[in-house]
């Protein structure tokens, strides 16, 4: 399949399962920590280094703008990116959001 074609591209096994599980579990770690903090007045909600759980998009999700992991991630792939694209591409930004099952 070609991205210039289809306009996307599946690249399996561009991340190892390992490193996949280690961002997991530190965005994770994160959502947990800034949720003891935010409920312990331990922190400013409106700091953008946070993350949060008000995007209008998923209400209730924590997400984070320009996660520093994440950030090293995008950089990460630029390369195997455009190795199976064939584009000369340019690092913009990050946006990392955590989904969770309702438990009804």
């Amino acid at each position: 399949m070609s991205f210039k074609t289809k306009k996307y591209q599946i690249i399996r096994g561009a991340l190892s399962k390992q490193l996949a599980n280690f961002i997991f579990n530190y965005m994770m770690l994160q959502r947990d920590a800034v949720d003891l903090m935010m409920k312990n007045n331990k922190v400013n909600p409106a700091n953008p280094f946070m993350g949060n759980r008000v995007d209008p998009q998923i209400p209730g999700a924590y997400s984070k703008y320009g996660d520093w992991v994440m950030e090293t991630l995008l950089m990460y792939m630029i390369p195997i990116m455009k190795a199976k694209t064939g584009l000369e591409l340019i690092p913009t930004y990050t946006y990392t959001r955590l989904y969770e099952k309702e438990i009804f």
